[in-house]
């Protein structure tokens, strides 16, 4: 009934990527929610901000659902920890997904998207 729709967030020191490859739209936000340990320290900040990105690539549909897929590109070394992927569930889901995959590997083109190897796991 739904229509899954799938956007692929990309996190870096106080920058955040959203790339909507269905519609070609790609919004970017900058600001100071990193610090020295963590890549999303200020969460409220960054989730009321990534959620206004969001309406701004979104397609506009009552019937989709919202997928997320959070890549870290940053202070990720030997992966992440339990709250670092709880950060970014916590953060897509208040962002108005309904479904959070989080992504460890290399960067993810929109064939890999469309083939949604973010469900199979990590490359």
């Amino acid at each position: 009934m739904f229509n899954q729709h799938v956007l692929y967030v990309t996190i870096n020191k106080d920058h955040i990527t959203i790339d909507n490859f269905d519609a070609n739209k790609q919004e970017v936000i900058t600001g100071a929610f990193s610090n020295a340990r963590l890549a999303i320290a200020h969460f409220q900040t960054c989730e009321a901000q990534l959620k206004e990105a969001i309406s701004r690539v979104q397609s506009k549909s009552l019937l989709q659902s919202l997928t997320l897929v959070m890549h870290q590109q940053v202070l990720n070394d030997g992966g992440l920890c339990e709250i670092e992927e709880r950060i970014l569930l916590e953060l897509g889901l208040g962002a108005g997904a309904s479904k959070v995959f989080i992504w460890q590997g290399e960067p993810l083109t929109s064939e890999l998207i469309k083939q949604k190897i973010y469900e199979k796991g990590q490359s």
